[in-house]
């Protein structure tokens, strides 16, 4: 039986830890060294870096326009910025709205070819058009608030620094679907300040994020997760990954729970196949505290963590069922209670009801069950870079 208690109390551990642990740890680490806050450099608009914004879009027609004129009315010198679309594999009007908005908006280029092979291999043709210093990523169907990139580009003032990642932020809308979504990137935000308080941030939001152009490494064709794999390459060639929480790209939930799903397993597919291909990372000898972070923030959170919530709940089902008194029939009481408020939850979801209570575990599991699905994709051999188009969930209508 000691082996059995020392499985459950190792999966509790790893769990604890992923979930609320490392913010706990990173959190005490940097009021200990005084990082309570970082001061973004002041720069004077002489002194900003040339960016050019880099939008890859796939059949946007519904919102590219009003995407480039969100982007168009940057706060950020004219003459520093441009604008690149590439609308590669649209088979829609996205390319025609997205040249005649160029051609009223100015500053905009478009380039567009018919053949569809994902938005890696879109990035990786756009690149060479690119001209100046930083070249900021953003999706066609995200709003960005108008100080983003003077914010996110002060940052490169210092010169470790090889890419800074905006903050992903969802609409809160009448959905139930984006209830706990939007609780999750609350707190997923609240992490990557911490770290990159503490080092570097070891994943951007692909929404909104901006590198070196000098830095830029071309991806195989097949990469699903294009931002989780090209931050943590600058990190690898040397340099820390920012994050600016006052730069943010603002879009609507998933509209269901089965659109979410499919999502996320995607997610969870391209985060391990990353993985595998960034096994550098894992040398804590070359990055010490990057591979800390790394580990404890991504690695955990993907792979341990999902097998260690079900192996906490079968080693807690032996030992009571072997007559392990004290607090494990309690622990499995509450996991249980867990567990039913989940599916409560789901059910809950699938109606269109949010009820934080059932919302909250149901979304907890929900996250690590499509992280096992996931990888279970990766293994097979099944993901692809090929984003499915699926429509976000509306803003509520104003009384």
């Amino acid at each position: 039986m000691l082996g059995w208690k020392i499985g459950f109390w190792g999966a509790v551990a790893i769990v604890g830890y992923t979930y609320v642990g490392y913010g706990v740890v990173i959190t005490l680490v940097n009021r200990l060294l005084g990082r309570t806050t970082i001061a973004r450099p002041d720069v004077a608009d002489d002194d900003l870096p040339s960016v050019t914004m880099l939008i890859a879009a796939y059949d946007e027609a519904d919102c590219i326009v009003a995407k480039l004129e969100n982007t168009n009315a940057l706060d950020y010198p004219a003459d520093k910025m441009q604008i690149l679309v590439v609308a590669d594999g649209s088979s829609d009007a996205t390319a025609d709205l997205a040249v005649g908005a160029a051609r009223r908006l100015g500053r905009i280029r478009v380039i567009h070819e018919p053949e569809r092979l994902g938005k890696t291999a879109a990035v990786n043709r756009a690149v060479p058009y690119i001209d100046t210093e930083l070249m900021v990523l953003t999706d066609a169907n995200t709003d960005v608030n108008p100080e983003a990139l003077r914010r996110m580009a002060a940052w490169f003032a210092d010169p470790q620094v090889g890419g800074v990642s905006g903050e992903k932020r969802v609409k809160a809308t009448d959905q139930a679907s984006g209830a706990g979504e939007s609780l999750y990137w609350k707190y997923e935000s609240y992490l990557k300040r911490m770290d990159a308080r503490l080092h570097t941030l070891v994943g951007s939001a692909g929404e909104l994020y901006g590198i070196r152009t000098a830095l830029f490494t071309p991806l195989p064709l097949d990469t699903v997760l294009d931002d989780f794999v090209q931050s943590l390459l600058v990190v690898q060639q040397g340099y820390r990954f920012g994050y600016e929480p006052e730069a943010f790209a603002l879009e609507a939930p998933s509209p269901t729970t089965a659109d979410e799903t499919k999502r996320k397993i995607r997610n969870a597919a391209g985060g391990f196949q990353g993985m595998a291909r960034l096994r550098p990372m894992l040398n804590v000898f070359r990055h010490p505290m990057a591979t800390f972070q790394y580990v404890s923030h991504r690695v955990l959170r993907w792979w341990a963590a999902p097998a260690s919530l079900g192996l906490a709940l079968v080693f807690n089902v032996t030992l009571v069922a072997n007559g392990a008194g004290g607090v494990y029939p309690w622990l499995l009481g509450l996991q249980l209670l867990t567990y039913a408020l989940a599916l409560l939850g789901w059910a809950f979801a699938e109606r269109g009801i949010k009820w934080r209570p059932a919302f909250v575990p149901f979304y907890f599991v929900y996250m690590n069950v499509t992280a096992l699905m996931g990888m279970v994709r990766w293994m097979r051999g099944r993901q692809t870079p090929l984003w499915p188009k699926i429509a976000r969930a509306q803003e509520p209508a104003a009384d």
